[in-house]
C-alpha cells in the first residue's frame, strides 16, 4: 500500500463515518420530536410557526431539533420583522 492508497483509505472511511453519524442523529432526533409543521412553539426569545424541522447534535451531545417558521409577536399576530429566527427543542417551553 502506498501512502496516497493509504490516504484515500482513510478519507474513504471517514467520509462514510460521518455520513452515518448524520443519518443516526437525524434518526434519533426524528422519533423524538414532538412537534410537526404547522404547529406554533414558543421559547425564551420567539414564537413562530414551523415551517421547516431541523436536526443537529447539540453540545451535549443528544441529538434534538430547531425549528424555522413564521415569527409571531406576543399579541398573536404575525410579526413584520421576518427574522431568521430558529426555535430550539430544548428550549421551548423555558
Amino acid at each position: 500500500m502506498t501512502r496516497e492508497e493509504y490516504d484515500l483509505a482513510l478519507n474513504a472511511l471517514s467520509t462514510e463515518y460521518d455520513k452515518k453519524r448524520k443519518d443516526i442523529i437525524k434518526e434519533y432526533a426524528f422519533t423524538n420530536n414532538p412537534h410537526k409543521i404547522g404547529d406554533k412553539v414558543t421559547d425564551h426569545v420567539a414564537t413562530l410557526e414551523i415551517k421547516s424541522i431541523h436536526a443537529y447534535a447539540n453540545s451535549g451531545g443528544i441529538p434534538s431539533c430547531f425549528y424555522r417558521g413564521i415569527q409571531y409577536n406576543k399579541d398573536g399576530k404575525v410579526s413584520k420583522k421576518q427574522d431568521h429566527t430558529v426555535v430550539y427543542q430544548f428550549n421551548i417551553g423555558k
